[in-house]
């Protein structure tokens, strides 16, 4: 699990599929429960007390995992310890991967898509192979959501 604050109204959480165990992540009542737990780990471990009103994005992914946006819309709340969280899943979302350099996704064949998009190369790993995916994870970019569907669709793909 990786833990990415991006500023006091959001959060990013990345779990790939070693951490999520046997968490379907096509179950939106399991990913819920697991979204409670990781709260609690919030809480517990980082301090980080969450009260108010949250949008949530969930984008699952076979390959890698779910990550997970909370994103605080309300800064005061009438009661204490209570928080509403507003969840809108995004099933069979496309993550891709950032690299500067050519030479670490080339190696890799055709176990990944290439692309590149405004002077940058990414990739979407298409088979599951840990080396490669901790490869990734040590040296690119995690990209989703509607960055990498611009990339997918706006950019230059590489045979």
């Amino acid at each position: 699990m990786k833990i990415k604050i991006m500023n006091v109204y959001q959060i990013v959480i990345y779990l790939n599929n070693d951490v999520l165990g046997n968490v379907d992540i096509n179950n939106p009542q399991q990913l819920k429960s697991c979204l409670k737990r990781i709260i609690k780990i919030l809480d517990n471990n980082y301090h980080l007390k969450m009260i108010g009103s949250y949008s949530v994005h969930i984008h699952c992914n076979e390959i890698y995992g779910v990550i997970i946006e909370l994103n605080k819309e309300e800064d005061d709340s009438f009661f204490h310890n209570v928080i509403d969280l507003r969840i809108k899943f995004y099933p069979h979302s496309e993550i891709l991967y950032g690299v500067e350099d050519y030479y670490n996704i080339d190696i890799l064949g055709n176990e990944v898509d290439k692309y590149y998009y405004h002077n940058q190369f990414y990739c979407r790993i298409k088979n599951v192979n840990p080396e490669s995916l901790i490869r990734f994870l040590e040296h690119g970019t995690i990209i989703y959501g509607k960055q990498s569907t611009d990339i997918i669709e706006q950019g230059l793909k590489i045979k």
